[in-house]
Parts: structure tokens; sequence; C-alpha cells
């Protein structure tokens, strides 16, 4: 059984992606993943999908945009989105 633990960005596996952006692994097992990540304005993520895992993407600060089939989905602070396995986004 795993040890339940508090958990926070200042106590998380920390990375780099894209153009200076930061994530932190809050939780991180074949389960169930979350992860905080902090974007610039101005920065994107590159088109994808993931062929098994769904993502939900909750807003902390801040708005992002979410491309999906050809639309575009903004979310502001304190709204979130599921996005479905196989869904480009």
């Amino acid at each position: 059984m795993e040890t339940m633990k508090v958990v926070s960005k200042e106590v998380s596996e920390h990375y780099n992606w894209g153009d200076h952006c930061d994530g932190w692994h809050l939780l991180k097992n074949p389960q169930l993943s979350i992860i905080q990540e902090q974007m610039p304005p101005d920065t994107k993520e590159v088109k994808h999908y993931h062929v098994e895992s769904e993502q939900f993407f909750f807003v902390l600060s801040g708005k992002i945009a979410i491309e999906i089939n050809d639309k575009v989905h903004t979310l502001n602070t304190e709204v979130g989105m599921h996005i479905p396995a196989q869904q480009a986004h």
C-alpha cells in the first residue's frame, strides 16, 4: 500500500517543456497522473493526442485556449475541461 503524503509543486518532480513552460508531477503512477503546469503568456503545446490516457485541464489562474476538432475552447480561471483518449488537442 502506498503511503499517503501531502504534495505541492515545491516537493514534486519538476520538468521543463516547450518554450519556457514548467510542469510538476504531483502524482505519477500507472493508474492516475496529476500534473501542474505553468505556461507563460503566448506559449503553446504542439497539437497531439494520447492513445490510452484521458486528460483533464483545470485553470488555476489566467486563461487558456484548447483547440479540439477545429473549435477553440477558452477556459478561464477555475474552469476545467475533460479530453478523452485519442482526441487531438
